[in-house]
Parts: structure tokens; sequence; C-alpha cells
């Protein structure tokens, strides 16, 4: 924003705060000046003809008139110097912080830059220390000090503070939207509707917290490079090719009603970089964090998500103390339900983050999560195709010159995925899928070989939980205890139930599951009926 072009309609702005509600305190008023009068080095102008009051500009100084201690009005006329655009103000405190509205967007401004501004503006200003006999006033420098700094930050933070369940792309105006902002695409000095292909002028009432690196340019040439890459990253499968397309064409906007996360795998040197590389430079490097998965369940690891477009986890691991904690945040996000995050310095803040993530690994990810919730959040994205030791190290500077080309690319495939309202998973990241499963919950492996689920079924608490070690022993998996293999199954199969089955001969209780019936470990045979148990006696022992 040129500040040249904005200056004289702040100016404008500033003066109309003087008006009927400020009157009426004129004896008051002539008191306090008269005090400060005392207080300052003697006047700087003799009377004028013209008397400026309270919020108004004097050209002939350069000066903003201010009353000391009325820090509301002096908040007022500072916001409208400062902070104003079409008779709008573009300054906002959202969730913790300060965002000030510039190229196109809605960014953060440093509490101690805006401490900086209000002190500048109050030492530039002046108050009146005296009226004359003939009706004029004389003029002295405002009497600024740190804490009356303090005090109108406090009257800017709740003039301009704004609800934290406001989302990023929201309208913010008073009349209603022009259109629906999910079909909106901002760059920097533009704003485009992919669904009427029309473009719109820049507007503070859109609440955009990110902004593209360039424009939309319907007309820009085909991106040849990026057209192959795609081709050595995914061969003849059309539907990986599909997923990427489309789910770099939703990062453009603020849609996360989708509420599912990329997961890229693959060998080193196999592509993930570069097209995480390649979204840095179009969604701009501000607007995509990167977390790590040993520092995202810490104290203050979401402070850094606020107001990004792309949260991308590079070479995941989901082990150790934070791992469920982690696992509980990527819920919440995908989820689009609120969190508590903790900033440094800050008050504590609920609020939703609108960040889409994409995490990236060489191996599939084993996430301790017995219900297999997370993993039905994933779509994945299978590399197999090494480039190490032939890399094109000028490529990532050629796609950065097709970026107007590659962004349509991503806005066609945002226009296939809103036509079909849903993602579909390549059938080439499948294994890997399963495979996560598996990790996340190896009872659910066991039951899927050994084990079948139904009404009608019952098995010993022991008896199970002895077959499962066998089968975990066989295949190298970590032993658990029985209570957190009761814990996994029930997790994982939400209709099994531990039921008590009565007293042994030593009085001991006895469980048993209901839902669940055993096939042999080493067999496909199906599982006895109820009544065959209960003619064998069941097999119910005291767990």
């Amino acid at each position: 924003m040129n500040e040249a072009t904005t200056q004289p309609k702040a100016r404008d702005e500033a003066q109309s705060f003087h008006s009927p509600s400020y009157a009426g305190q004129g004896n008051t008023s002539r008191r306090r000046a008269k005090k400060t009068a005392s207080m300052v080095e003697e006047p700087l102008e003799s009377a004028k003809a013209v008397v400026y009051r309270e919020g108004e500009y004097n050209p002939e100084n350069g000066k903003y008139v201010l009353i000391p201690k009325r820090t509301r009005p002096i908040a007022l006329c500072f916001l409208g110097a400062n902070f104003q655009y079409d008779g709008m103000r573009i300054l906002l405190y959202y969730g913790n912080v300060y965002l000030r509205w510039a190229n196109n967007a809605y960014l953060e401004i440093d509490e101690t830059e805006l401490k900086a501004m209000i002190l500048r503006f109050l030492t530039e200003s002046a108050c009146i220390a005296s009226e004359t006999k003939e009706g004029g006033v004389q003029y002295v420098d405002f009497p600024a000090n740190e804490g009356l700094v303090k005090a109108v930050l406090a009257a800017v933070k709740g003039l301009v503070r704004i609800s934290k369940d406001i989302r990023s792309n929201s309208w913010i105006g008073e009349k209603k939207a022009p259109c629906d902002p999910k079909n909106l695409i901002f760059g920097p000095t533009r704003i485009y509707n992919w669904r009427s292909g029309k473009f719109l002028e820049p507007d503070p009432r859109w609440f955009n917290l990110s902004t593209l690196s360039v424009d939309v340019d319907p007309d820009a040439p085909k991106p040849c490079r990026f057209l192959r890459f795609l081709t050595e990253l995914f061969g003849d499968d059309e539907e990986a090719r599909r997923l990427l397309l489309e789910y770099c064409g939703l990062l453009l906007t603020g849609n996360t009603s989708f509420q599912k996360l990329l997961f890229i795998r693959g060998p080193k040197r196999g592509g993930k970089g570069t097209i995480v590389r390649l979204l840095l430079s179009l969604l701009g490097e501000k607007n995509v964090a990167s977390p790590q998965t040993s520092t995202l369940g810490g104290r203050f690891g979401l402070q850094n998500l606020v107001g990004k477009s792309l949260a991308v986890i590079p070479d995941a691991r989901f082990d150790g103390r934070t791992a469920k904690k982690v696992i509980e945040i990527i819920l919440s996000i995908t989820g689009e339900d609120a969190l508590d995050i903790d900033h440094k310095n800050r008050d504590l803040v609920s609020m939703r983050l609108g960040a889409r993530l994409m995490i990236l690994s060489n191996e599939a990810l084993g996430l301790p999560d017995a219900s297999g919730a997370v993993v039905s959040r994933f779509l994945v994205l299978h590399l197999k195709q090494s480039f190490y030791g032939r890399e094109d190290l000028s490529l990532i500077k050629t796609l950065q010159r097709e970026l107007s080309g590659i962004l349509n690319l991503f806005i066609q495939g945002l226009c296939a995925l809103m036509a079909r309202g849903h993602f579909v998973q390549p059938e080439s990241g499948m294994e890997t899928i399963n495979e996560m499963y598996d990790l996340g919950n190896p009872v659910q492996s066991f039951v899927e070989e050994h084990c079948r689920i139904g009404l009608g079924l019952r098995c010993s608490t022991s008896t199970l939980f002895s077959v499962y070690n066998e089968w975990s022993l066989k295949n190298k998996i970590p032993s658990i205890s029985s209570q957190v293999f009761g814990k996994n199954l029930r997790g994982a199969y939400s209709g099994i139930e531990r039921r008590e089955a009565g007293r042994g001969a030593d009085g001991a209780r006895q469980y048993f599951y209901d839902g669940i019936g055993i096939v042999s470990p080493f067999s496909t045979a199906a599982p006895p009926s109820p009544i065959e148990m209960a003619e064998e006696g069941n097999g119910v022992t005291d767990e």
C-alpha cells in the first residue's frame, strides 16, 4: 500500500472523529490544557485565525490536536491517521496478534512496532496550551510518555479486536458478501473467483491471512517442464497425478472442509522435496510452516501454524512420548476442531487452525492409534522412483519460471475436486495405508488374520490374549499387557464387549469377549458356534 496515496484519506477520517460527542467539554479541556501548558516549554505558535480541536489535523503545522489522558479519542485518531483504507480500518487484533492489511492480506505486525508507531504519532502531535482573547489558540508539543503509549495501545486493542472464531478467507464487511469466500484465490494484487472466472479488486473486508506469490493468469503458457516432471514421478499412474493436482489446488483456497492430509512416501531424491519447494515458491515462504514431530506436541508447538496455508512435516517420525499428542493435534487440525494455542509471552487462546497438512517420509508411518481414525484422514502418494545420482539441479528454477502455468493446472485440479465432491485415493497408495493400519494397531491385524467378528461369537479373554502373544512373537511384534490388548481390541472394534462369565472353582472371576471368535492361528477353519463352545466348556478362564 502506498502511504502517499492513502494519507489524505487517513487525515479526512481522523478529522471525522471530531464530532458533537466530543463537544461540551470546553471548561474541563481548558483546565487540562492550562495544566499541561505549565508542564511544557514555551508555546510553539501564536494564535491562529482557524482553531483546530481534538482529533483534527492541523495542516499549518502538520500535527493532530489531542488531549492528554483521553486515550480512546487518541486511539481513534491514531487509527484514522495510520490504518485507514477507503473508510475502513485495516488493523485487527485476532488470536493474540495484531494484523495489518497490506498486499491483499492481513499480515502480522509486531506489538513492539505498533508501540513505536504510537509513540511517534504522539510526539508528532500537539495539544492546546491556551486560548487567546481574540478566539485563537496556542499549541504545544504533546506530552508523550511510556505509560500513555501502553494505555493507547490497550484502547486500540479494544477498538480493533475481532472474534477468534472467524476463519481466514471470510467476509467481515457489514453488508452481505458478494460471493462465497471458498471460491476465491487471493493473489498479491487481485482476487480470482475460480468458479466464475472473474477477478475482484483488493478489499480489506475480505479477511484473508495469506496470498499467493503470483496473480492468476488464465493466459499463462503451458508448463511443459512441470508436465514432464509429473510423468517422471508417476509414469502412467493417472490417479496419483490427479491427487497431487487436486490437493495442491485445494491449498490455493481457505477450504478445510475435506478434512484430509497428504502423505507423500518415497525414497531419497524421489521428488518429495521438489514438490515442497515448488509449493513454497507459489504459496509464499511466510505462509508455510515446517514443524517437526518432536516439537509439534510441545507447549509452543502450534504458535507458528496460526495464519499458515500449509504445514509440512518433513522426515516424520511418530515415536516417543509425544507421538499420541501429535496424533491428537493432527486429528484436531484436519477435523476443524479448536486447539489451545500457547504463544510465548502471550495469553493462551483457543482457536481453529486453517493450515492444511502435508507429511513426508521414506517409509510407512507407525501411528499408535488403535481406532485407526488418524489413518483414515490420510491421502497417500507413493513415489517409487529415485533420481539419486541423476538429479536435475536446475529443475526447481525452471519450475519457478513456470509458476503461472502450474497455478492454472492446480486450479483445474481444484475445479475437478469440487465437481466430484471428494478425493479419490490412488490404488498405488493403498498398500501404504494398509501397512499403517497394521503398524498403528497390530491387534487389528491379528484379528483380521485369525478371528471372526459377529453377533453370538465369544471367546475367553485369556485364551484370545494367549493366541495373540503367540502370533506377535512369531511376527516379531513388541509384547503388550492384557489390559492394553483389550483396550486396542475394543478401540478397533466397538461392537466387542468384555463380560463376566461367572466364577471358577477357586472363586475367581472369569471373563470373555462377546462378539469375537477365534479361527485357528494355523488354519482358516471357522470358529466354533456359541453352542459348541458351551458344550466344550467354552474355554473361559480367569484373566
